[in-house]
């Protein structure tokens, strides 16, 4: 059952940031003859919700890789119990079933080995479109069969709300800009020969130019008469990642070249960077929370090299982020400070 769940709450809704921060079915919604591959790492920290927000995951190990097939749904499944559904996701022998329309995602149910499960009113997984703060929220029942002999029912409710954007560092200090993040709960049952409770919560980030998530982060407790189990899974799009960065290194997407030095340092360091054109500059400086502590610069500043020594206000030991805003454009770039 525990594979079963990390596959459903895997695919619960698909999305990226657009200058509107909103999720729309052209370029979000799950789709045929597409293929999703992810890596899992070691359990690591949500993050902080709201408008600008850094999430440093550069620190995060991962090994195993996990492959999804999105396909045309198999036609035995199609006159029986999932005749509506138009995409199928296939997880080695287990099969998702979806009917995914210009105006919502439904989750229709699933087949494993053992079991087939399906919703009497499907799980919304998501309208479209759907927009930064947008919550949408559903109640289901189903029913089901494991080993063609022992029966279950099933209920539960979902939310989803994108409660979060801004960008994201990852290994290799690739870092992405233009993140959105989706937070979904889920409380679920399901009554056979014994009761089971499901709370789980699950964290997706969608880069702004890929279709499903660069990163997941998922929670769930599972509860029986005897027992409360608590599992957190985390799987990472490393391919996808890098495709989007276009390098291994942090990319300056701007075009504008630019310097941070030293980095770890001690008391200050130096910013410098050559303007070609007259450009809207803005510099911050930001904590491990998403929290403004200084701007250096915001002003319109004209062509030629620029340089400023900075020393941080009060800093402490740690790490903090450089944010360089050229004409709109962000950078943003994690610095060390260390004792003397």
């Amino acid at each position: 059952m525990k594979n079963i769940l990390l596959i459903l709450l895997l695919f619960p809704i698909f999305g990226t940031l657009n200058a509107q921060n909103q999720i729309t079915f052209k370029n979000n919604a799950l789709r045929v003859d597409d293929r999703f591959e992810i890596k899992e790492t070691e359990p690591i920290f949500v993050g902080k919700s709201g408008a600008n927000v850094v999430w440093d995951y550069s620190t995060i190990k991962y090994d195993k890789t996990k492959t999804n097939f999105l396909v045309n749904p198999d036609y035995k499944y199609l006159s029986n119990e999932f005749n509506e559904a138009n995409l199928q996701i296939e997880d080695g022998q287990s099969k998702y079933f979806y009917n995914i329309s210009e105006n919502r995602n439904l989750f229709l149910g699933f087949v494993t080995e053992n079991s087939v499960i399906k919703y009497n009113n499907p799980i919304v997984k998501i309208e479209y479109p759907f927009d930064y703060k947008q919550i949408t929220e559903t109640k289901y029942t189903g029913t089901g069969t494991y080993y063609g002999t022992v029966f279950t029912n099933i209920w539960g409710s979902y939310r989803a709300e994108a409660d979060a954007f801004g960008s994201i560092i990852f290994p290799d200090n690739i870092l992405l800009n233009n993140i959105i993040r989706l937070k979904t709960e889920e409380h679920s049952f399901e009554a056979g020969c014994r009761l089971y409770e499901f709370f789980t919560k699950k964290y997706l980030y969608y880069s702004k130019d890929y279709r499903y998530p660069v990163f997941v982060i998922t929670e769930i407790n599972k509860i029986d008469e005897k027992d409360t189990v608590k599992t957190i899974s985390t799987y990472y799009n490393e391919l996808s990642v890098k495709q989007l960065s276009g390098s291994d290194e942090i990319t300056n997407s701007s075009k504008i070249q630019y310097k941070i030095f030293p980095n770890p340092f001690k008391d200050e360091f130096n910013i410098s960077y050559n303007l070609k054109t007259t450009t809207n500059v803005t510099i911050e400086i930001i904590d491990t929370k998403g929290a403004l502590l200084d701007i250096i610069v915001e002003n319109r500043i004209q062509n030629g090299f620029q340089s400023y020594n900075y020393k941080p206000k009060g800093a402490t030991s740690g790490t903090i982020f450089v944010k360089l805003t050229f004409n709109g454009i962000e950078n943003i770039e994690k610095l060390i400070k260390i004792d003397n």
